[in-house]
């Protein structure tokens, strides 16, 4: 297994996406833009922002984690959860695509700018060759029409999420890998990645079978509604919603999705609010900063690429994660496509 290590305090971390990257499975965007960041003396702690942004708000999709433990915390399909999310993804991006234009001003003001006497560096992957293998530029057209299909499925039709996916993989290693051998590699290189979130979804189904069967929960819901006024009630995910950001700076993700969620969601349910729409709130601001948060390995991993210390990176992009995380909860309020 390989390591890398925190530019802040020099701790090792083990992380199978660092394992991916030197296996030439190319899960790192940063690597590609680094060296010309770098060329184009521009501080590579915005390329880190930037990044950890696009891919916090576009990490929200069915077959992401956060939506898969969310979906399972709450007993509803990913899809249905997902269909809340769009538009805000949406607005997601293009408030970041305004963010890289200031970005990229401050930047100007600072001196960057082509400068041939830098010193471009370059990123080496082993196994470049192993990856151009697996290559089927014949066949491009191909997967953006099956990619596009499996979306519409998603958003557009009742069938279950898990067999979208099962149909598409199946015709996708078919199609792309029509020998049995390659198609037990590709399927034992991502096998990890799918037993991990597989048995995560199996242990919290234990908890909220617990939880839902047992008077635990509803014990947990009357307190809360005790401790807080009855006029709040009604708009509990959307206070959740509000305060899931900075909170998860502190407490893991995984104790706001199967400790939290579903007593909000226990609660505002009495009041019409659908559960996936409490767990698209949830989401659209726990999504803009999962990638900045201390307990994700993903940040350590983009802190030893970028060599910038976690301080700088929380005290950088933070802010930015904040504010577009609640443009983001406010644009699906303030249309109605989550109910206060």
């Amino acid at each position: 297994m390989s390591a890398i290590l925190d530019s802040g305090n020099r701790r090792t971390f083990q992380t199978g996406a660092v394992r991916d990257i030197q296996e030439g499975k190319g899960r790192c965007d940063l690597l590609p833009l680094l060296p010309i960041y770098k060329k184009m003396n521009v501080r590579p702690i915005n390329l880190l922002c930037i990044t950890t942004l696009t891919m916090g708000v576009m990490n929200i999709v069915p077959w992401g984690g956060p939506c898969g433990r969310t979906a399972a915390a709450l007993e509803v399909g990913t899809s249905e959860i997902w269909r809340y999310c769009i538009p805000a993804q949406v607005v997601g991006i293009v408030l970041i695509l305004g963010l890289c234009v200031l970005l990229s001003r401050n930047e100007k003001k600072r001196g960057a700018g082509y400068n041939p006497a830098a010193e471009a560096e370059t990123v080496s992957v082993e196994t470049v060759a192993e990856v151009n293998e697996l290559h089927r530029p014949n066949l491009f057209w191909f997967n953006i029409a099956l990619i596009v299909a499996v979306v519409l499925m998603l958003t557009m039709t009742k069938v279950a999420t898990h067999i979208t996916f099962m149909i598409a993989l199946a015709i996708g290693l078919t199609v792309n890998y029509p020998s049995q051998k390659m198609q037990m590699e590709r399927v034992k290189a991502h096998a990890t990645d799918a037993l991990t979130m597989a048995f995560t979804a199996l242990a919290s189904g234990v908890l909220i079978g617990i939880m839902g069967k047992s008077p635990m929960l509803d014990a947990m819901t009357q307190m809360v509604l005790s401790a807080m006024p009855e006029s709040m009630a009604p708009h509990l995910h959307v206070l959740f919603a509000a305060v899931n950001s900075p909170l998860s700076m502190f407490i893991h993700g995984d104790a706001l999705t199967y400790g939290i969620l579903p007593i909000v969601n226990q609660i505002v349910s009495a009041y019409g609010i659908p559960a996936a729409a409490v767990g698209a709130a949830f989401l659209i601001t726990f999504g803009p900063a999962i990638y900045i948060m201390p307990m994700t390995a993903a940040t350590y991993m983009g802190l030893g690429l970028t060599n910038v210390e976690l301080k700088d990176h929380i005290a950088f992009s933070y802010k930015w994660a904040f504010v577009l995380a609640s443009a983001m909860l406010a644009f699906v309020l303030v249309t109605g496509i989550i109910p206060v």
